[in-house]
């Protein structure tokens, strides 16, 4: 179980829950920002997780525009953003 950190005070569990959380058969873990559950759920760092995106994005937008031949833009330009995702922990 994935839960923002300001709710672990409120968090009230079943004991046979408490005793698996005990005994290593379910997981609590609480999380400040939601790229901390995203490395969670993936099990990767956020820069990787970024980078894969950007990349498939990259990929996303060259076929896009391979495909369009000599047809005029849609208007609607498919690129990455140049910057990247800002780290939560910096303020």
């Amino acid at each position: 179980m994935i839960l923002p950190h300001q709710n672990v005070l409120d968090l009230m569990l079943p004991r046979d829950i408490v005793d698996d959380v005990a005994a290593g058969r379910f997981h609590v873990r609480a999380v400040e920002h939601v790229t901390d559950a995203l490395e969670i759920a993936l099990g990767t760092p956020i820069d990787a997780i970024d980078e894969a995106v950007r990349e498939r994005l990259t990929r996303f937008a060259e076929a896009l525009h391979a495909s369009a031949g000599d047809r005029p833009p849609s208007g609607a330009a498919v690129t990455p953003p140049s910057t990247p995702v800002p780290d939560p922990q910096t303020p």
